[in-house]
């Protein structure tokens, strides 16, 4: 995971270098020409109007680059919470640069002035709304009376590492039979997910974390053999399956070999302590899977996925933590439990 971390971290400060660079460039530009005062402010009404365009484009593409930056990116919950917002930070103020130049009456607008305008601001709009778009489909949560309430499973702080109702932020979603599932990392007191370098299990700081029921109900089925390092053939790994009504039945995987408390046909409660996270099963490095599904064994071609939300949580998508009911994860959320839960 170090890595990956590494990479991820040097590219967000080279883009972060570069867009200082480009503020510092449009900076100067822009005091030149206030000094020079080279102002066709007499310009025709139709090159206002393509600075108009493409200003409100450069507005489109700042938002569509904050969901790509936070939330559309997989993989963001590896930078630093000080490296994504000193990285938005540069954007927005580049961005805002490309508007007062847009929108300064005394700045030159000749041809190419205008041909350039024209450009920029069909590109502005256009990624900036496909970006846009991606996020508006990736909050398209289900209703909440098609919803199951869950508790959540842990305690501290976790990341969502892949979540949502459509294939951008959650990879689950191409199959059919776990759709609405989550994949959920513990934090290291410093935010990370990993010490050292992250290859070892123990390294993790979510490999041996505590998993809670989260429902009342009856163990349906428990596996609590297998490998945490050599068992892929076996897709959920280590899990606990719960009834918790007729027809509704929530899966915990990937468990920790040997760690399950729990036995079938045993009555649980919520916040029960029922096993610990693992690698076990198909899984690149330890996290909780965890989905709703309409039977009682785990299986990827009969089950089908069943929508769920956490009743309540404190939640961070952006730069603060606020208090969310009937949660509803996107990738790279950070959530914890209430201090009374």
């Amino acid at each position: 995971m170090k890595e990956f971390e590494t990479q991820l971290t040097q590219i967000a400060l080279i883009a972060t270098a570069l867009f200082l660079m480009l503020i510092l460039v449009r900076t100067w530009w822009l005091w030149r020409g206030w000094r020079q005062r080279k102002g066709l402010w007499h310009a025709p009404f139709s090159a206002q109007l393509l600075s108009a365009f493409a200003a409100i484009g450069l507005v489109v593409l700042a938002f569509g680059l904050i969901f790509l930056l936070f939330v559309l990116q997989r993989g963001s919950f590896f930078m630093s919470l000080g490296l994504q917002t000193a990285l938005a930070g540069v954007m927005i103020g580049f961005l805002a640069l490309g508007m007062i130049s847009h929108l300064w009456p005394r700045l030159p607008v000749s041809r190419w002035a205008m041909a350039r305008r024209s450009i920029g601001g069909l590109l502005s709009w256009g990624v900036g709304g496909l970006l846009i778009a991606s996020f508006y489909m990736a909050n398209q949560h289900p209703k909440q009376g098609e919803l199951v309430l869950l508790n959540l499973p842990f305690t501290g702080e976790w990341v969502a590492t892949g979540a949502g109702p459509t294939a951008s932020t959650n990879h689950h979603h191409r199959i059919p039979s776990q759709r609405h599932a989550l994949d959920l990392a513990k934090a290291c007191p410093d935010g990370r997910l990993f010490h050292g370098e992250g290859v070892a299990l123990d390294e993790s700081c979510t490999f041996g974390a505590t998993i809670l029921a989260p429902v009342n109900g009856v163990v349906a089925h428990v596996v609590d053999g297998l490998s945490d390092n050599d068992s892929r053939q076996e897709l959920a790994g280590n899990h606990v399956i719960i009834k918790m009504a007729e027809g509704q039945y929530v899966a915990l995987a990937h468990l920790q070999q040997g760690s399950v408390l729990v036995s079938p046909n045993e009555v649980v409660q919520a916040g029960q302590r029922i096993a610990r996270a693992g690698n076990s099963g198909n899984s690149d490095f330890p996290h909780l899977h965890i989905h709703v599904q309409d039977g009682p064994i785990y299986d990827l071609h009969t089950s089908t996925s069943i929508p769920f939300r956490f009743r309540q949580a404190e939640v961070r998508r952006y730069l603060f933590w606020r208090h969310t009911q009937y949660v509803a994860l996107l990738a790279n959320d950070r959530l914890r439990a209430l201090p009374d839960q």
